[in-house]
């Protein structure tokens, strides 16, 4: 910019300087002003909007003087160079620096969000599509339909956050940099943005680190800087305001990272002061791969590597074809990197497609547990020496409690997915079997060591009952729904099956009360027990959550349980029993009952006495029996309000629970009718035939 672009000076700088005589001169970003009583030296900087602005009175932001405009249009804020004696910009990727722009901007917003309480976004929409109308669709190989949809859904997640969000600040950042660092490692940002654009804090931070670094920074040092960085703003806020400071959850952290993120990027390539290839072809994958950042590729790779010292070649996801799971998206993913084989992983993405899963997500918090179990628990495990039990789940490498998983892909070793439909022989039931057992077994051994440690019966429902209290299982909602749809299905069945009904010998309405109580019992799963031991549950534990390894015979080798959504905290009897019945066919569990309870129990017994536990004392043979006999019907109930739906056709269970219409009407809505259309499926009805005669026999034997 040259002296002669300056078309106007506003009214502050007239006020300031309002002596007839003086001149002004500008070189390289320093405009000087000088006259016979004043020498005073400005630093430039660009910044959006051209009014008055209020200043905050935080002793880390220099506020401008004054504004001037250009022939261009463009506004610049000038900055009193006296009070920047000894300052610098910033050096690009430097860590020390960036580190304490990060903490100061954390304290400076901390006030910002204090006096500014309440705030919504004004009205001030942040839209995608103005900032993608710059840059067009760059991207090689990415069709213009999809980049059209990518940039539309990134819109839409930015507006509900923004609608949702009260914590907004009023923006600092700004290009070139308006943050400048002394030797000492002191912080001062330059506010000169005349306008006041409130935006979340979140936002500045991902500006700043991304524009003063490169990608093999912020491969190295990303995850670090973020979480320094809140860290440090809730420590400002611990102070200043206690409220504000507990709105910081993980899971707005989570949300607001996430979203923000691909924001970040399409705000810098868009800016004409910034060019950087490496950030585009980042972007770039983004738009190919929306469900995940590259940064989270990052980190995957780091903790699979031991080491975030590789180069990324590139990577890319492919949906399965299978869907097991009634609420995520499943994908493969390959990592290509530079002298490594390509990494293997099986990602999972939480989504909200229908109401159904809308409110198991977001209302019964399922994403929550399953974070608290590989972000906590699983790593709880580790540290207490229990490694060699830890081979009943895959490893994870990313989790989020918004729902999003990255684990091994099991499949190269041999392990893969069944159709939710399927029933297992006595081969497979015994090697999910094998992996309960230690995954029970493993919370035992946990609250024993915690409870040697600490001189007194430690329980982890204590201690995390956040996690652990039930929550799914509750008369409201979709979980009432589900009740009464399960009284229906019941009472329709023993129509189609009259044969079983004239079995009851009851009077229909008897029969009726009765149904109802069975269908009510499964209420009282997930309540912990006063009087047998309790242990962490899986609490979803059918087919379509586990991974199987057949021999070359096709006869099962090893199995695998996955997906911790639903943990709970009571006796594990039940879960036993409930998986048996669930994925049995009737002639097995009738003939092989006993000995896979009995296979169980062997097996739990066996890990507590490998870590010097007695059995006897803690979980007797005797309690496990007792503890059977007394759930054994609930596990029944559950098995049939599971198994009437995990068992439709595997094609028709996708269609009825991925349309919204269709849900509504044949899941939620007319049970009888959803049971019409799978009962021309053989094995549907085989199925829960089985199912209506264990039930028969609980109301024969007086259900209580």
């Amino acid at each position: 910019m040259q002296l002669n672009d300056l078309i106007d000076l506003d009214s502050r700088f007239r006020k300031k300087f309002s002596q007839a005589n003086y001149e002004i001169s500008l070189s390289e970003g320093v405009l000087t002003v000088k006259s016979e009583q004043v020498n005073k030296k400005y630093v430039l900087v660009k910044v959006p909007g051209s009014f008055q602005i209020e200043q905050e009175e935080c002793v880390d932001v220099i506020y401008a003087d004054f504004h001037l405009r250009t022939k261009k249009g463009e506004t610049f804020a000038a900055f009193n160079e006296e009070l920047l004696e000894n300052y610098e910009p910033p050096d690009p990727n430097n860590f020390n620096q960036l580190k304490v722009i990060l903490q100061t901007l954390a304290k400076v917003q901390a006030k910002l969000l204090v006096k500014y309480e309440g705030t919504s976004n004004m009205n001030q929409k942040c839209l995608i599509a103005d900032s993608v109308k710059i840059f067009a669709n760059p991207f090689t190989g990415l069709n213009q339909e999809m980049f059209e949809r990518t940039s539309e859904k990134l819109q839409a997640d930015l507006d509900k956050l923004l609608l949702k969000t009260h914590l907004l600040v009023p923006s600092l950042w700004c290009l070139p940099n308006n943050v400048y660092v002394n030797s000492e490692l002191n912080v001062v940002f330059l506010h000169g943005n005349a306008q006041k654009h409130f935006v979340p804090p979140v936002l500045d931070a991902l500006l700043y680190l991304f524009s003063l670094t490169n990608e093999h920074f912020r491969q190295k040092h990303y995850k670090f800087l973020m979480k320094n960085y809140f860290d440090s703003l809730e420590q400002e806020l611990k102070v200043l305001h206690k409220n504000i400071r507990d709105s910081i959850t993980e899971i707005y952290k989570d949300l607001q990272v996430r979203i923000l993120l691909p924001v970040v990027k399409v705000l810098l390539i868009s800016q004409a002061e910034y060019n950087s290839t490496e950030l585009l072809d980042n972007l770039s994958n983004y738009y190919k791969y929306p469900l995940i950042n590259q940064e989270e590729i990052y980190e995957i790779v780091s903790k699979k590597l031991q080491t975030n010292d590789f180069n990324l070649i590139n990577y890319n996801m492919t949906p399965l074809t299978e869907k097991n799971g009634h609420l995520g998206e499943y994908y493969f993913l390959k990592v290509t990197i530079q002298d490594h084989n390509i990494l293997d992983f099986f990602c999972k993405f939480l989504t909200t497609s229908t109401g159904f899963k809308e409110e198991m997500i977001e209302t019964k918090s399922v994403g929550k547990t399953e974070n608290f179990f590989y972000g906590t628990l699983y790593p709880l495990y580790e540290k207490h020496d229990l490694k060699k039990l830890l081979d009943f789940a895959p490893k994870c490498y990313l989790h989020g409690i918004t729902g999003y998983m990255v684990l091994d892909n099991l499949s190269s070793e041999g392990f893969s997915t069944l159709k939710p439909n399927t029933i297992l022989n006595l081969d497979g039931l015994k090697a999910i079997l094998s992996k309960l057992a230690k995954y029970h077994a493993s919370s035992i051994i946990l609250e024993e060591q915690l409870s040697k440690e600490a001189g007194k019966q430690i329980s982890l429902y204590d201690i995390y009952q956040e996690y652990l209290d039930e929550k799914l299982l509750v008369y409201d909602g979709i979980i009432a729904k589900m009740i009464d749809n399960n009284i229906i299905a019941l009472m329709y069945m023993l129509e189609k099956f009259p044969d079983l009904a004239e079995n009851i010998n009851m009077v229909p309405d008897k029969v009726k009360e009765v149904i109802k109580d069975i269908a009510y019992s499964v209420l009282s799963v997930g309540k912990k027990s006063d009087h047998i031991r309790n242990v962490i549950n899986h609490g979803d534990l059918y087919v379509g959550n586990t991974l199987i390894k057949y021999r070359n015979n096709n006869s099962v080798l090893d199995g695998i349980l996955i997906d911790f959504q639903l943990v709970r905290y009571f006796p594990p009897a039940y879960e036993v029993l409930f998986f048996i019945f669930l994925t049995s066919a009737k002639e097995e569990r009738d003939k092989h009952l006993q000995l896979l309870l009995d296979w169980y129990y062997n097996n739990l017994s066996r890990h507590l006495k490998e870590f010097n536990l007695d059995p006897d004392k803690i979980y007797s043979r005797e309690d496990f029996q007792k503890n059977v006999n007394q759930d054994k019907s609930i596990a029944i109930s559950m098995a049939f309000a599971y198994g009437h739906l995990v068992h439709i056709d595997p094609d028709l269970r996708e269609e009825l629970f991925g349309d919204q219409k269709k849900c509504n009407f044949y899941v939620e809505e007319h049970r009888r009718e959803m049971i019409d259309l799978c009962w021309k499926d053989d094995h549907y009805r085989n199925v829960v035939k089985g199912l209506m005669e264990d039930i028969v026999e609980v109301v024969k034997n007086g259900f209580k």
